[in-house]
Order: structure tokens, then C-alpha cells, then sequence
């Protein structure tokens, strides 16, 4: 299966240049066009989930708006209906799992975390089916801190050490000759960057430089590689011994391309080299998140050429530079970032930096003109601050303009968009240097070669795939049932390989599923996992509890504690929502309808059908018992009012197919609540059945009896229902009545704000009796799919006497 989409993102693997056919320059037009239509003819999503606060206590909800958007555009996305959430453990297990609806890209949810999670660092992970066909690594995670008083704190692994020294010269390579920037990143045994200084020597041992690390572990130097010679770093962090490491071995000929964007020039400089090749021209093309930014053709002389790109054409965010060669052959690729000129922040403004116990807030959302230029949705979140345990603070700029671009941990990536700084500016760009971030294979382009769909795209309702083993190849039609008072029939086309689908309506809450086939035997149904495998490398540091921290985490327990003895009151693990359940059966309105306990009950089915059941006829045809049903239509033009169906009908108890209908005179009809006759021919996909007699019982359970032969059954994972968060309000007649203590963390969470361009937003909320710093986080997209984040901080205090 093939799907259509206007941007794309995946991975290019380090052989992203092996096995594409030669082509010439005066293919431009047909190479521009099949870059066209591969990276617009693909639709591709990302996720960002803003989470109510950095760091959680055992006890606690972690409270959860997720942003779906076109991962282009970045406008919400309407396309995926359902979102995939984890909560995973430094081992790649997931330990809480959730599917929850995501409606016009916008979705909500929250999990519960017990009692049974030790401390340490996890990670909060989110998808949507589409997302699961293409590289894993763009997926949605972020670092939290779980905080378990009553458990040890377990510690990490690091028998598996990742320490080391990587280098990344500007382009792709090194060549003898010709000098270029060389990026370097050294990272500890967690995979996290710590300062360092290298010494660059010869393989003579002569030192050829000496230079540090400017940030998190990565720093910048320039290498005039000499013919014939290996070059290698010696790495000394101060803490360890140092080692040696050798630097990618120089070409004896290629290009080198070097980017300069962070000088004063409205100008995007690239400078390319060419050392021993015969090629005379080369093409360079730029984009953005697949949107096309600049390509030319340029001709080498003396193996030197220069593209100027003007800053204006160049996108937001990460831009993506590459060179091809003579025969349109990449040969250097470069990453380089664009700050929003017009970043259109928000401002928070509480009205007041200092508040008592219960004392309401008052806050305006807008920007430094109070209202914006555009609408956007934000969600809110008010929480007490504890800097220590903030060990990731990102947020939706962060993600959508940099992370989710890139493949690999970023460290602290809120510091490349505070206070903006040339140094800021200048580490960035050093961080594009060390990642590699590719949006296709340009094999694929050249051969317009489209991602394969393996997981159907969930554009209406939740999906369930999976593959049927069965007796026999006849017959291609399978039933899934959700049984119950209200149920719901399904019916899926099953391919040649045993292959099927179905939408599941939004409603189901069923935990299991019934699969059953009339044209054949189910021996088995494999079903495709809903969630994918969370394994994978990731950072990992230790929650950094120290004395420092004993007192905070005593009274943030025994807080948590006293907050969930009153939960009932206080509510504060959510109020829940009326689920809109699936009330209606499958085949809708029934006909006609028998409420047995409106008669006399009898404790045999023959007696029951004998005494009251008129539009049902018991007969044998061909050796066989079956029910036959009066024909609604048919009686309609008949003065005898007698005509029944002449094929059998489909019955079922709870909406679970009976094939054997001795099976249902057997049957305890005081079970039965009621008995409902769809009178009617009705269609299910491929399948047609002369009316439909279902038996429903009080609980909706089969009587409890086993289910019959030929049915499988498996669990469903559904849609969670979310729940409210609940805010107390404090006015003056109930705040000194109220006894209940109030030790509420999150103030306030409100996930769906709806911002309009003609005036700031007005939020209210009242304080908990927990003094402290609160941070107040908003983050939301605006209508044109701009980013938008804001932050500010207020404290609680006691009255002054």
C-alpha cells in the first residue's frame, strides 16, 4: 500500500550515497521534478505532547495535550485520529501504555503513576499509526523524573560504556589539501556531553592543534589535512585517563563544501572545493522539511565555486544543504538552522508576582501587544518549580523547529532558544554538525520509490490488522464482534495471505473481541501490535537526589499522601467524563422487540417461542433446525401477513453468532432480557442475512456460558477516556470554611485554550496551601502552524502576621 504526503521525514543511513545512477547535468529538470514528487507525495506527521510539569511523585497523574501536525506545514493535522502514548523505563520496556483520539490534531489524556514504579529516569513517547511506517527515531519523547519515596533509587547500568569521541568533518569528508571544519562531540559513559579538551597529533606524533569543547560536550576546529599523513586526538576530560582517538582518514580526491550563514550578510555562503576530480560543474540544492528552497548549477574553476543564498528564502528551522556532482551524484550535505525572524512569543502575565494560601491568580495570555496576529490553540499548565528535577525543559518550539528533525538525544534544547545570543547562535550550529538528519534516500528519488504502508494510517477510528489462520482458502469474509447489550458487527475482507483490517467506531470500550467466519474455520488470529517495540538507545542520568533535596521529598510524600486519602473530595486525580458509549447495536433500530419480563417467564425456550413469539418460525430445511424470520417488506402488499424469509437468519446472543441452534433452546431464557427481530434483509460488507434475531441477556455476557466452536477470542485496546482536571474555587464565603487540606502541585491544568487574534486570554485559578515557586508553561501552534511557547514564574508565601 502506497499513501500520498507533503513532507517527509526518515533517515538516510551512512550509505546514503551507495547505488544511484549516474544522470548529467542537463537532467536538472527531471531530478528537480522527481524530488518534487517524492518528498510531496508523501504525507508524514509529527507529535509534540506538552505534560503538566518535568518531574513526578509516585501517587501522582502526569497530565498530558498532544499537537499532531503536518510535518511539513506544521498546521494541525487532521489526518490521524488516534495517538499512541508510553511511559518507558531505562530498559526500553513500557511500562504504561494508552491509545487516545486525536481530533483535528489536537488530543488529551493522563496517567496514573503507582505505587509500583521505582525512581528513576523515563521517557514519555508518542505516535500516530502513520508515523509508525517510517524510522522509529522521529518519534515524540521527552525525559521525565519519577520519584518513588517508598523504593530505593536503582542504578544505571553502565557495564555497556558508549564514552568516547566522535568527529563530523563539514560536508561529509576530509581531503588531503584542501582545509575544513572537523566537529567533534565527547560524551561520557551515558551518552551524555562533558567538557574536554583534545590535542591533535600527526601520525608522526608532531601536534598539529590544541582546542576544548565550547558546549555540552561539542567544540569546532579547522584541519589543512597534508598529503599521506593520519591524524588523531588525544581526549582528556580531567576525570578519566586520558585516550587517543584517530580522525577519519583524509581522500585523496572529492569535494568539501563550507557553509557560512552567522555573519551580518543577508547571505547564506557556500564555498565547495574539488581536489583531483574531473568534474567541471556542480549542482546545489537546499530545502526544508522537503519544501524546496534554492537550486542552482554552477560551474568550477580552478576547483573552487561559491553559492550565495539569500537569507530570505532560506525557511525557519533546520535547512538542509546538498551537492551533487557532475553526474548528479551527492558528495557533501550540510545542516544549517534559521531563527524565526518574527517569533511571535508569548507573555504571561499574572497579576501579581507574589500570592498567599487560596488567594485566586489572575492571567493574561497574549503576546508584547497583548493579542496575536493569528488564532492559535495553547495548553496551559501551572506547577511547583524545583529546578534540579527539570533535567530536559523543551517545549513545542524546541521540538517542531529542531528535535523532531533530528535523529539522537539533544541536551537541554530550551538553551538554543533562551535569551539568543551569538554564542547560542554558534553552539547550534556546532550541534548541526554532529547530527545527521536525512528526509529520504535519494536512490528512492531518483527511482521514485514511495514508502511502503505496513500500518494503516487511522483516519477515521482505531484500526485492528492483523492475519488470519484458517482451514482452507474459500470465502473471504470475516466477522469481528464486539459483543455486549449494544453490539457491534464488523465485517473485514480477508486477502489471498489471510491479511485483513478494520475500523473499529471511536465508542467501543469492549476489552476483548470476538472473531468468527461463516465461509471458513478460524484456527487462529495473529494480530498486529498496536504499539511498536520501544527498544533503542537512550540517555539516561541519574535523578539527582541528594541531602540537599530529603526535606523536599519528606513533604512532597507525605503531601501526596494526604491529597490521595481525600481524592474523593478534592478530586484530584480528575474528574471523569459520560463516556459517549456505543449504544446502538450494529443493525440499528430493531423491528420489533420482546421485553420478556413484560410476560410470564418460562424456563424453556420451546415454551417461550410456542406462547409469544410470533415473528420467528422454528422449521427444518435439509435436515437442519433454523430460525426464520417474518418479511417486514414482503408482508407489506400481503393480505395474509404470513411471509417469512426463506433462507435462515443470523442469530446471535449479545451479538454473538449461534450456528447450532440447538444451542439456543438449550439456552437458560431466564438469562434473556430481551429478544430483538430485525425484520429485514441487511447488509454487512459482502455478507447479506435474511434478518437478524438477537438474544440479549441482563449482563450482556453470553449467559456466562463458553463460546461456541469456531470463535476466537482476543483482547482490545481502545481509546482511553480522559478525564477533567479539577481546580477548586476559593471565594470569600468558603475560603475560611473550607477544612480540607489543599496540597495540590499542579495549580492548573487547561489543555485546550483557544486563542483569537483580537485579544488576550484571561485564565483564572486559585493557590494551594503549598508554599513555594510556580512556573506557569504555555505552549500551543498558532492557525498558520507557527510554534508558540511562554513561561514566567510566581511564589506562594504565608500571610504575613
Amino acid at each position: 500500500m502506497k499513501i500520498k504526503k507533503t513532507s517527509i521525514v526518515t533517515l538516510l543511513c551512512c550509505h546514503l550515497f551507495g547505488g544511484l545512477m549516474a544522470q548529467s547535468m542537463s537532467d536538472q529538470p527531471t531530478f528537480k521534478n522527481k524530488f518534487s514528487e517524492m518528498v510531496t507525495g508523501e504525507y508524514q506527521e509529527k507529535v509534540f505532547l506538552h505534560i503538566d510539569k518535568p518531574y513526578y511523585f509516585t501517587g501522582e497523574n502526569l497530565w498530558f495535550k498532544s499537537y499532531c501536525v503536518d510535518a511539513s506545514l506544521h498546521t494541525l493535522s487532521s489526518l490521524s485520529k488516534v495517538l499512541y502514548v508510553e511511559l518507558i523505563n531505562r530498559k526500553g520496556q513500557s511500562l504504561m501504555k494508552k491509545r487516545v483520539q486525536s481530533k483535528e490534531g489536537k488530543g488529551k489524556g493522563q496517567f496514573f503513576i503507582n505505587q509500583d514504579i521505582p525512581s528513576g529516569i523515563y521517557y514519555i513517547r508518542a505516535y500516530t499509526a502513520l508515523m509508525k511506517n517510517f524510522d522509529h527515531a522521529f518519534f515524540f519523547e521527552k525525559m521525565v523524573s519519577i520519584i518513588n519515596p517508598f523504593m530505593s533509587l536503582e542504578p544505571i547500568d553502565t557495564l555497556t560504556s558508549i564514552r568516547g569521541c566522535s568527529f563530523f568533518p563539514e560536508g561529509g569528508d576530509l581531503v588531503y589539501g584542501v582545509e575544513s571544519k572537523v566537529a567533534y562531540q565527547v560524551v561520557d559513559s551515558l551518552g551524555q556531553g562533558i567538557e574536554a579538551s583534545l590535542t591533535v597529533l600527526d601520525d608522526e606524533g608532531t601536534e598539529v592543534l590544541k582546542t576544548k569543547t565550547a558546549h555540552n560536550g561539542i567544540g569546532v576546529f579547522r584541519l589543512h589535512p597534508e598529503v599521506s599523513k593520519i591524524y588523531k586526538a588525544v581526549v582528556d576530560d580531567g576525570m578519566n585517563p586520558p585516550y587517543s582517538v584517530q580522525l577519519p582518514t583524509p581522500s585523496v580526491s572529492g569535494f568539501t563544501m563550507e557553509v557560512n550563514h552567522l555573519t551580518e550578510d543577508e547571505l547564506v555562503i557556500v564555498n565547495v572545493h574539488s581536489k583531483n576530480v574531473a568534474d567541471n560543474e556542480v549542482f546545489l540544492m537546499m530545502h526544508a522539511r522537503g519544501i524546496e528552497v534554492f537550486s542552482r548549477a554552477k560551474s568550477i574553476k580552478k576547483g573552487e565555486t561559491q553559492f550565495l543564498i539569500p537569507s530570505e528564502q532560506v525557511m525557519n528551522g533546520i535547512n538542509h544543504i546538498t551537492l551533487f556532482n557532475s553526474a548528479l551524484l551527492p558528495v557533501c550535505e550540510r545542516l544549517i538552522f534559521k531563527y524565526p525572524e518574527d517569533r511571535e512569543g508569548l507573555s504571561i502575565s499574572p497579576n501579581k508576582s507574589t500570592y498567599s494560601n487560596r488567594e485566586k491568580v489572575t492571567l493574561k495570555i497574549g503576546n508584547d501587544k497583548k493579542v496575536l496576529s493569528q488564532t492559535a490553540n495553547l495548553s496551559l499548565s501551572v506547577y511547583q518549580y524545583t529546578p534540579k528535577l527539570d533535567l530536559e525543559n523543551n517545549s513545542i518550539e524546541t521540538s517542531l523547529l529542531l528535535g523532531s528533525d533530528l535523529k539522537g538525544h539533544i541536551e537541554s534544547p530550551d538553551y538554543y532558544f533562551s535569551n539568543v545570543k551569538d554564542d547560542t547562535k554558534q553552539h547550534l550550529d556546532n550541534l548541526l554538525l554532529t547530527h545527521g538528519w536525512r528526509r529520504f534516500l535519494w536512490k528512492d528519488v531518483l527511482e521514485g520509490n514511495f514508502v511502503t504502508i505496513n500500518n494503516i494510517p487511522e483516519i477515521t477510528s482505531p484500526v485492528i490488522q492483523g492475519t488470519v489462520e484458517r482451514e482452507g482458502l474459500n470465502g473471504h469474509s470475516l466477522n469481528i464482534i464486539f459483543p455486549g447489550k449494544s453490539p457491534e458487527l464488523l465485517t473485514a475482507h480477508v486477502d489471498e495471505q489471510g491479511n485483513f483490517f478494520a475500523e473499529v467506531p471511536q465508542g467501543i470500550s469492549n476489552e476483548e473481541m470476538l472473531f468468527h467466519s461463516e465461509e471458513f474455520k478460524i484456527t487462529d488470529i495473529k494480530l498486529k501490535p498496536w504499539f511498536v517495540s520501544s527498544g533503542g538507545q537512550r540517555i539516561y542520568k541519574e535523578v539527582p537526589i541528594d541531602t540537599d533535596m530529603t526535606s523536599f521529598i519528606e513533604n512532597y510524600a507525605i503531601h501526596t499522601q494526604i491529597a490521595n486519602v481525600y481524592q474523593a473530595k478534592n478530586k484530584v486525580r480528575g474528574v471523569g467524563i459520560s463516556r459517549k458509549n456505543h449504544n446502538i447495536p450494529f443493525y440499528g433500530s430493531e423491528d420489533f422487540s420482546y421485553q420478556l419480563d413484560d410476560y410470564t417467564r418460562f424456563t424453556t425456550m420451546d415454551d417461550l417461542f410456542v406462547e409469544y413469539i410470533r415473528y420467528i418460525k422454528r422449521k427444518r430445511k435439509q435436515g437442519e433446525r433454523n430460525l426464520y424470520v417474518w418479511d417486514f417488506y414482503a408482508n407489506l402488499n400481503s393480505p395474509a401477513n404470513s411471509i417469512f424469509f426463506d433462507d435462515p437468519a443470523l442469530v446471535m446472543i449479545d451479538g454473538i453468532p449461534v450456528e447450532e441452534l440447538d444451542f439456543i433452546f438449550d439456552f437458560d431464557p431466564l438469562k434473556v432480557e430481551k429478544i430483538d427481530i430485525v425484520a429485514r434483509r441487511f447488509l454487512a460488507r459482502r455478507q447479506q442475512f435474511s434478518g437478524i434475531v438477537n438474544f440479549i441477556t441482563y449482563n450482556g455476557d453470553f449467559g456466562d456460558q463458553p463460546l461456541p466452536a469456531g470463535i476466537v477470542k482476543k483482547l482490545y485496546h481502545g481509546l482511553e477516556q480522559p478525564r477533567e482536571f479539577y481546580a477548586p474555587k476559593y471565594d470569600k464565603n468558603e475560603k475560611s470554611k473550607a477544612r480540607l487540606p489543599d496540597y495540590r502541585k499542579v495549580l492548573h491544568w487547561k489543555p485546550n485554550i483557544q486563542l483569537n487574534n483580537t485579544e488576550a486570554s484571561e485564565i483564572e485559578f486559585y493557590t494551594s496551601d503549598d508554599h513555594g515557586t510556580y512556573r506557569i508553561e504555555v505552549n500551543g501552534i498558532s492557525e498558520n502552524g507557527d510554534p508558540l511557547y511562554g513561561k514566567t514564574e510566581f511564589t506562594v508565601k504565608p500571610l504575613s502576621k
